[in-house]
């Protein structure tokens, strides 16, 4: 089964995985909002890279 986040279809595992990572991540005090963005986006671009590669598969 797949799942649309952010406009790109994902098996419902890696939204598993997604919702998990986020509820995990707190900011301490020397993180910034900004600095955890970055974090999140490098992890989605990961996922897409893995996404296509399944898909071409």
């Amino acid at each position: 089964m797949l799942q649309k986040i952010n406009g790109l279809w994902f098996p419902c595992s890696y939204t598993i995985l997604i919702v998990a990572n986020t509820m995990m991540v707190e900011p301490t005090e020397s993180e910034s909002l900004d600095e955890l963005k970055k974090i999140c986006e490098k992890g989605m671009e990961m996922i897409r890279r893995e996404y296509i590669k399944i898909k071409i598969s």
